[in-house]
């Protein structure tokens, strides 16, 4: 073929083009990953459990800045359809090694226990002991080289650590579970909640105690546990931002593309008008260009998005950051490959272009 010949005629250059691409392309596949996982980690947080709705702060940015009063579980319970509600607490502090440490405030009845296994140790409600006590993730444990029965520092107050749990979302295991009143005065939060787990009497009319409890309480968003994050409007920002820094990459690699296109068009100028003089037309040049755009970037595609699943891999290992995880499903690679074509036309376009302007008089005196 053609254009594969031409672009092994500088070896170096083509390959040096395709690693370019293919790190805009792995930049692109770990963000929309990683964007697309946490949103699932929310989503994931109280799913496994019974609750049937969570209740948040309307127009709160992210659940950490959900902020709703304690006096709202009585109100709930009082509610009718509503069979019983538990108050939730999201929450994360600097430790010693450790610059974000989650920690989540709950009570022993909250369905949101049904989240974790305890695979060390005791549960956290599993103690007669009154002291103060957390239990950790696996992964936070395993990196803070923290045991049960050690003394972990969180704010000005010290934990014993009395078990350690694993769950399915790796954010749940980068910190540890607190009973629902100490989680309050580490956050310096007391009387207040991140969010409520509503147990209904008839799962049946979810949709309508939803529309009927935000008629109710007005200043509360409630939702299905599986659409947790879509409550809060820093998702949609962090989405809008991966959208942003896709476009920027396709436009930077396809300008690496272009480069690479402009040199070759005017090494092969003599080429172009001998092809020319010999019957090629102006569409059939513009089509070799665009076509050797295209195979540069096509292989860039996989390396990229290789290079992109590995990178999150790497990330996953290090200790403070396992719990990033990508959610990478067939859409990301489609997007991935998309990001390819894309960088292809753009850098492929101009020099394309310009090549079929070649007259073959002007190619047949240019030296």
């Amino acid at each position: 073929m053609l254009a594969v010949r031409n672009l092994a005629r500088r070896k170096i250059r083509t390959t040096l083009t395709v690693l370019g691409v293919a790190i805009g392309i792995a930049a692109v596949v770990a963000l929309i990953a990683v964007a697309r996982g946490i949103r699932e980690q929310f989503n994931d947080f109280f799913v496994a459990g019974d609750a049937h709705l969570v209740l948040t702060r309307a127009g709160a940015a992210d659940p950490f800045i959900s902020y709703l009063p304690d006096t709202l579980i009585a109100a709930l319970e009082q509610t009718d359809g509503v069979a019983a509600a538990h108050p939730f607490l999201f929450a994360a502090r600097q430790i010693p090694r450790q610059p974000f440490f989650f920690f989540y405030g709950t009570t022993e009845a909250s369905p949101f226990m049904q989240q974790i296994r305890v695979v060390e140790g005791r549960g956290l409600f599993d103690v007669t002991n009154p002291s103060r006590r957390i239990v950790v993730g696996r992964t936070i444990a395993e990196y803070l080289q923290v045991r049960v029965g050690e003394m972990l520092q969180l704010g000005r107050d010290e934990f014993e650590v009395v078990g350690l749990f694993e769950s399915q979302t790796p954010l749940m295991e980068a910190g540890g579970l607190l009973p629902f009143e100490d989680a309050q005065r580490v956050a310096g939060l007391e009387g207040k909640k991140s969010s409520a787990l509503v147990q209904l009497d008839d799962v049946r009319s979810v949709a309508e105690l939803e529309a009927a409890l935000e008629r109710a309480f007005p200043d509360v968003a409630a939702t299905a546990p599986a659409a947790f994050s879509h409550t809060f409007d820093e998702f949609d920002l962090l989405d809008q931002g991966v959208t942003v820094f896709t476009v920027l990459a396709v436009f930077v690699g396809g300008i690496g593309v272009m480069n690479t296109m402009l040199m070759s068009v005017f090494e092969r100028t003599r080429e172009i008008g001998i092809l020319r003089a010999i019957g090629w037309s102006r569409a059939m040049i513009l089509r070799q260009v665009l076509v050797e755009g295209l195979i540069v970037c096509i292989v860039a595609g996989p390396v990229g998005i290789g290079l992109g699943v590995a990178a999150l891999g790497v990330i996953g290992s290090i200790g403070e950051l396992g719990w990033v995880s990508g959610d990478y499903g067939g859409t990301v690679f489609a997007q991935a490959l998309g990001v390819a074509v894309g960088m292809a036309f753009i850098g492929a376009i101009y020099p394309a272009l310009r090549a079929i302007r070649i007259t073959s008089i002007e190619a047949l005196r240019y030296e």
